[in-house]
């Protein structure tokens, strides 16, 4: 496996470094992807009691479907996003490790 498909089997480094309600519904998360910044909105947190939640709850769309996280990574966002929802503190920033897919063994990038 070359060193460009083992980078892209790993995934990126996430950290969530702030996690804030925004309204009944919403909230805002500033993560670090791969050493870049972004600011992310969660759209409909407060519908539900789960973490039911997907990729389409999150905007810009587009950005978010470009970071290239991986489906604990994901996981992970929305369940940040629902506990501080529901009043809960974290303890950030909140480095999320990449999963091995085949192991099930996390790890950091």
């Amino acid at each position: 496996m070359s060193k460009s498909e083992a980078t892209e089997h790993e995934g990126h480094s996430l950290r969530i470094l702030q996690v804030r309600r925004l309204d009944a519904l919403d909230c805002a998360l500033v993560i670090e992807v791969a050493g870049h910044r972004h600011e992310l909105r969660a759209e409909h947190v407060g519908q539900g009691p789960s973490f039911d939640m997907s990729v389409g709850h999150f905007s810009p769309h587009r950005l978010f479907s470009g970071l290239g996280l991986s489906a604990h990574q994901v996981r992970q966002l929305v369940r940040a996003a629902a506990l501080v929802h529901r009043g809960e503190a974290l303890s950030l920033p909140w480095d999320v490790p990449v999963r091995n897919p085949h192991t099930g063994e996390t790890s950091p990038v």
